[in-house]
This record gives C-alpha cells, sequence and structure tokens, in this order.
C-alpha cells in the first residue's frame, strides 16, 4: 500500500502562518514625534543611590577591612 500524500495546502498555510509569527515585520519601536520626552525621575533615583550607599559602604568597609584589623590584633 501505498503512503498517503500530504496536502499542501494545510502545510503550507501552517508554516506560512508559522514563519508570520516568528518573524517581526517591525523590528524596532518608533515613538511618536509629537509626545515629549519623559524626563527622569532625578529625585527617586537619588534616594534609591543613597539608600544602597548607606548600606553597601559600611558592609564592603567590613567585608574587604577586616584583614586589616585582623592584623592589628594578632602582632
Amino acid at each position: 500500500m501505498p503512503p498517503i500524500p500530504l496536502a499542501r495546502g494545510p502545510l503550507r498555510r501552517f508554516f506560512s502562518a508559522t514563519r508570520r509569527y516568528l518573524s517581526d515585520p517591525h523590528p524596532y519601536e518608533r515613538h511618536s514625534t509629537h509626545l515629549a520626552h519623559e524626563l527622569p525621575g532625578a529625585a527617586y533615583y537619588m534616594r534609591r543611590v543613597g539608600r544602597t550607599g548607606a548600606l553597601f559602604i559600611p558592609f564592603s568597609i567590613a567585608f574587604f577591612g577586616w584583614p586589616l584589623v585582623a592584623k592589628r590584633w594578632v602582632v
């Protein structure tokens, strides 16, 4: 018994739909020219940097400075 040939119509539709789904016709987003640019919230970022620095700087000093403190205590 010979194999049953697959219809090309449904397969072509499936693969063309898949190709359209996977390919992006507009790879870059285009922003509107009549809208003003949104300014970054400088106050928000300054608070965030301050909070991060208030924790990060003392912990990094303690983490990297403990060998110096240990050297003074041992000798």
